[in-house]
């Protein structure tokens, strides 16, 4: 009898140490949509086992963010996590056990790690109240309301000289302004050496979501008007690669290139060791100056090259990510 029961007691006290922990939600490829405010909730439940044990003195959870890696752990049975980075999740839990039915000694369940995905098809909402007025240095100064969605990342900043260009990327800002310090800013009627040009304002979430540009403005500006044909502007044009802007960056960077002729073009961004990370352009251009960004969420802080290719031209620049 004695022996029979020795053997019971070995035999519960091993399924209790191999016991698990298992989340109520969320629950194994599940996808979780981000709401118009920017972020997804991400709520979890550890359901008890403590009916296993003579206690259970707390339970905590983790999750790994995509490109970033696992969180703190956060006490709790249940809860929730707020995140704005789409891609694939994953979280586990634990709790401590003070004491199993065999009279154990102190130790940790676990849970297996359960993975999830979180979806972003929200663009950030339109930018509102563009203006301008004179900076200390008189050039065009934009202001406009700033974006209140939890995951927005940059602004992009368009400007209109000519008909015959249209709109052209101007530049990015992280703030809610924009200083052009390739115009001088005047006031007043006009007159001989004096132009329009109108600016407009878009914002991108981490997820490389964009919103609907804002409404365009007039600004005066010093020189003559600028209306040009595709033939007088193709004279400055020459094949050239830009320093990314601004670098070093986290997370996003713009790479800006010109092309004198029509041509295939490529861009590609690569690693130290000569690895691909991504191609950013693999297409047909006309002659023209162009730019790109570059969002950078899932790398890891380092160095990283970037080169372009159209027809004999061939250049390759450095920029670094510091997060």
């Amino acid at each position: 009898m004695k022996k029979l029961f020795y053997i019971l007691f070995l035999l519960t006290n091993t399924l209790l140490y191999s016991q698990n922990l298992y989340f109520d939600k969320p629950r194994s490829g599940d996808v979780i949509n981000s709401g118009p405010n920017g972020y997804a909730e991400i709520e979890y439940y550890i359901l008890d086992p403590s009916w296993f044990f003579y206690c259970i003195s707390y339970f905590q959870t983790q999750i790994l963010v995509p490109g970033v890696g696992w969180t703190q752990w956060e006490y709790g049975q249940g809860g929730s996590y707020y995140v704005t980075k789409a891609g694939s999740y994953w979280i586990r839990g634990r709790a401590w056990v003070c004491g199993d039915a065999g009279g154990g000694n102190n130790y940790y369940i676990s849970s297996y790690d359960i993975n999830f995905s979180v979806t972003d098809n929200y663009a950030p909402a339109q930018p509102q109240g563009l203006q301008a007025s004179k900076s200390s240095s008189n050039h065009p100064l934009l202001n406009w309301t700033a974006c209140t969605q939890t995951d927005f990342s940059y602004y992009k900043i368009f400007k209109y000289v000519t008909s015959e260009l249209g709109w052209q990327y101007r530049g990015f800002s992280f703030t809610n302004s924009f200083e052009d310090v390739d115009e001088i800013m005047v006031t007043g009627p006009l007159v001989a050496n004096e132009h329009n040009v109108r600016y407009k304002v878009s914002a991108v979430d981490i997820n490389s979501n964009e919103s609907i540009a804002s409404e365009d403005i007039s600004v005066r500006v010093q020189g003559p008007w600028l209306e040009k044909s595709a033939d007088d502007y193709s004279e400055i044009i020459n094949y050239s690669l830009n320093q990314n802007y601004p670098n070093p960056f986290n997370p996003s960077t713009n790479i800006s290139y010109s092309i004198p002729e029509k041509g295939l073009v490529t861009l590609k961004v690569y690693d130290m060791l000569g690895n691909e990370i991504v191609e950013l352009v693999n297409e047909e251009k006309e002659k023209g100056n162009y730019s790109i960004d570059f969002v950078a969420n899932n790398l890891a802080s380092g160095v990283y090259i970037y080169t372009i290719r159209s027809k004999n031209f061939v250049e390759s620049k450095r920029m670094i990510l510091l997060k």
